[in-house]
């Protein structure tokens, strides 16, 4: 038996001018048809550090910026007046640093960063969230709709695709994570909808300060914050939302807000313990299947309306701990009140 997840994170937009994290870096970028700006987010304020015209013809039709969080990269096409372009920005080694490659049109384009091959590093994260939604990921219309269905598995992807930044403080924007961290199971989902409102802009792209001044009651951060702890930290909470683990305890879906119905979870790395993949609908756990990567007794608790499963073909009681050993997969189905 093996749990899937089809859908692809490739949130999009077609505004001009729309603001991207590059994955696997400390940059982000203004995208124009005509014009990339470079900021750097080391810092609470974003530091503009270059501008790199693109040699393209006004106007510019069906103008596309797609953060690809499948290969970390960031996608940009469109139709100039005379052809089709594609290009593509991607990390390097050197977190303030990236590189550009053209994958159609924009022959006389010769900028510094251009590279040949298009293999530019790995920054891969294996664990991947579906909260049930199938919507086009259009950024513009994700950010109106303010479904953390659609918004909550790229925010995890995205996050997990960035190296944290050594100084953590709920300060600025970041000040309405309390709020997420103390709220109940029925009151966490508007608690990260105050913050996403305040705290993004673009696809996902973060800032410290309340630009849009929405009236939240803001400490204000240091200048040495990096604004990324957005995505960093707001992936850590959201994560434990679906899985937490303490010692030899692993706990399924702690804190589900009612809002998840359904949804998928794979690839969860339960400290040295194993590899978790589990599915819940209705509410309820469907399947989990585990793949023990140590030899322990680990306790299971899964939420409270679940009273015993079958594990690997034999039913068993929640209270009961379960005696793993490595390289063995334990199959968890037909879950009862």
């Amino acid at each position: 038996m093996h749990i899937t997840i089809a859908e692809r994170l490739r949130p999009f937009s077609h505004t001009a001018g729309t603001y991207c994290v590059l994955p696997g870096s400390l940059l982000r970028f203004q995208i124009f048809p005509a014009l990339l700006r470079v900021h750097d987010l080391s810092h609470a304020t974003p530091k503009l550090i270059q501008e790199i015209p693109v040699p393209v013809k006004g106007p510019v039709k069906e103008f596309t910026v797609q953060l690809d969080l499948e290969k970390g990269a960031i996608d940009v096409w469109g139709f100039d007046l005379h052809a089709y372009f594609r290009y593509r920005i991607l990390a390097t080694q050197q977190p303030k640093q990236f590189a550009l490659y053209i994958d159609k049109g924009l022959a006389a384009w010769k900028p510094e960063q251009l590279i040949l091959n298009h293999e530019v590093g790995s920054y891969f994260s294996a664990e991947r969230l579906s909260l049930g939604s199938h919507k086009s990921q259009e950024w513009d219309r994700v950010a109106i709709r303010e479904n953390l269905t659609e918004i909550f598995p790229i925010w995890l992807r995205l996050g997990q695709l960035l190296t944290s930044p050594s100084e953590v403080a709920y300060v600025g924007t970041a000040t309405l994570f309390k709020d997420c961290l103390s709220a109940s199971k029925e009151d966490v989902y508007d608690a990260f909808i105050n913050l996403f409102k305040v705290a993004f802009e673009g696809i996902l792209s973060p800032r410290l300060n309340d630009e849009q001044h929405q009236g939240f009651a803001l400490e204000a951060a240091p200048s040495t914050l990096s604004p990324l702890i957005l995505l960093t930290e707001g992936a850590r909470i959201i994560r434990s939302l679906f899985i937490r683990t303490q010692l030899n305890e692993i706990f399924v879906l702690p804190s589900l807000p009612a809002q998840f119905h359904c949804g998928r979870f794979l690839h969860i790395q339960c400290t040295s313990l194993g590899l978790l993949d589990l599915e819940w609908t209705k509410h309820f756990m469907r399947r989990m299947i585990f793949h023990a990567e140590s030899d322990d007794l680990v306790q299971f608790h899964f939420p409270k309306n679940v009273k015993r499963y079958r594990l690997n073909g034999q039913f068993q009681l929640v209270e009961k701990p379960i005696q793993i050993s490595k390289g063995k997969v334990y199959t968890f189905d037909n879950f009862q009140h």
